[in-house]
């Protein structure tokens, strides 16, 4: 429950006005926060602030009243409190209804915001998930690359070992050839395997 109600604010200005003597603009917001037991400064300030304003309001009003008997004043000051009383009350019912809007606007602001965090949230893991793409993409460039030449040099060191063997062959040939022909002549390990 808040302490620093526009009547309680109200009425304890009025209370000090009276008591020390001082002018409205003489009250402070620490003698009323004493005196209703509480409420912050800001509130209290403020409602100080409105209650001077209609009290400026209410003695220019007074001020523009012509000279009438005393019976007609009186009714006169009756009729004007009533109708300023509706008027608070309309002012407080759209004081309201504002705080409400202002209350449902702050909400979709930070309900709005929160989206938009979450929004740049999901932009960033985006931007993230495609900068992992990317390097995988290049990492498998580069491993193809590199399957492509572990298959060249394989390939390479083949036909080497194809051009080795055929020239070993081709020496051997003469003696395989000659070791046919003259039984005698000392085995090379193939043939003293198969013997």
């Amino acid at each position: 429950m808040e302490i620093a109600t526009r009547e309680a604010v109200r009425e304890a200005a009025e209370k000090i006005m009276q008591t020390t003597k001082k002018s409205a603009s003489e009250v402070k917001a620490g003698e009323v926060r004493e005196l209703i037991e509480g409420g912050s400064f800001t509130t209290i300030n403020k409602r100080l602030a409105e209650w001077r304003a209609e009290r400026e309001e209410k003695a220019l009003f007074r001020s523009a009243i012509p000279d009438m008997p005393d019976e007609v004043r009186g009714l006169w000051e009756r009729v004007w409190q009533i109708a300023d009383a509706q008027h608070h009350e309309v002012r407080d019912a759209w004081a309201q209804e504002k705080k409400g809007l202002t209350r449902d606007i702050e909400e979709r602001d930070t309900e709005i915001a929160r989206l938009e965090d979450e929004v740049s949230k999901i932009q960033a893991e985006f931007e993230t998930m495609n900068r992992q793409v990317e390097e995988a993409r290049e990492a498998l460039a580069a491993a193809e690359n590199e399957r492509a030449l572990a298959i060249a040099r394989a390939e390479t060191a083949l036909e080497q070992q194809d051009r080795i063997i055929e020239k070993l062959t081709a020496r051997l040939e003469p003696y395989l050839s000659a070791k046919e022909s003259d039984p005698n002549l000392p085995q090379t390990a193939e043939t003293r395997k198969e013997a």
